[in-house]
């Protein structure tokens, strides 16, 4: 339980975590939120100032490690939605979206750990670990495939984010690069990464006006690449 010395000094907190997976990073010092978010861990993922993803083997096992961090003040303070004591992180939103995927059937990674530090309330440094799920960035994949699987899977694409909306979830972060895809025994499997916006709507209508904004970014995001919808 956080007590309010918690919120008066800098403190990293491991607000869920998988026991075996910890026992795992304990065996390799890795069980310090400085050594697991370290920019020169494992593969390259992405890269960017305030975040990067890289991708790590742990015991015969690969994860995704995803850092944001919030270094300076002003960094804080451009990001104060997601960093302050009044608002879930990024990490966190991120874990409950993947969450509740995997609760209605829409499969995906699985969340191993979540780390956040703070000063103050404010967040400096957030950590989401998650099993690396066997498919690609359909960013990535459609440009790679023949005509008729481009289409397969376009097919499925449409009927997967119907289903999303009908099942209540609203990504608003919705594009090609977000959704996983890889070819199993049954046709295309699509699964769903990276949705810190996302919410829930109970009673949907899945013509809402979230729901056609999800549609909008995605057409946009697939003629990017010169496909249709």
């Amino acid at each position: 339980m956080m007590t309010p010395w918690y919120f008066l000094r800098s403190a990293t907190r491991w607000i869920y975590q998988d026991s075996e997976f910890r026992n795992s990073l304990r065996s390799l010092g890795l069980d310090s939120l400085e050594a697991l978010s370290a920019r020169q861990l494992g593969h390259l993922v992405t890269n960017h100032r305030s975040s990067w993803v890289r991708k790590v083997g742990i015991g015969g096992v690969e994860y995704y490690v995803k850092t944001y961090s919030y270094e300076s003040w002003s960094d804080r303070w451009r990001g104060v939605a997601r960093t302050t004591i009044f608002a879930p992180s990024r990490v966190s939103r991120e874990r409950s979206a993947l969450e509740w995927l995997a609760a209605h059937g829409f499969g995906g990674p699985t969340v191993r750990a979540v780390v956040e530090k703070r000063t103050l309330g404010w967040l400096s440094r957030g950590v989401l670990v998650t099993d690396a799920w066997p498919g690609d960035s359909m960013a990535d994949l459609l440009p790679q495939l023949s005509s008729p699987d481009q289409t397969a899977v376009i097919d499925q694409l449409r009927t997967f984010v119907l289903r999303l909306h009908r099942a209540g979830f609203r990504d608003r972060n919705l594009d090609l690069r977000n959704i996983l895809a890889r070819l199993g025994p049954d046709g295309w499997e699509l699964v769903k990464i990276d949705s810190p916006r996302h919410c829930i709507v109970q009673n949907s209508d899945p013509n809402d006006a979230l729901a056609k904004s999800d549609w909008q970014r995605l057409t946009a995001s697939l003629h990017e690449l010169g496909f249709e919808l």
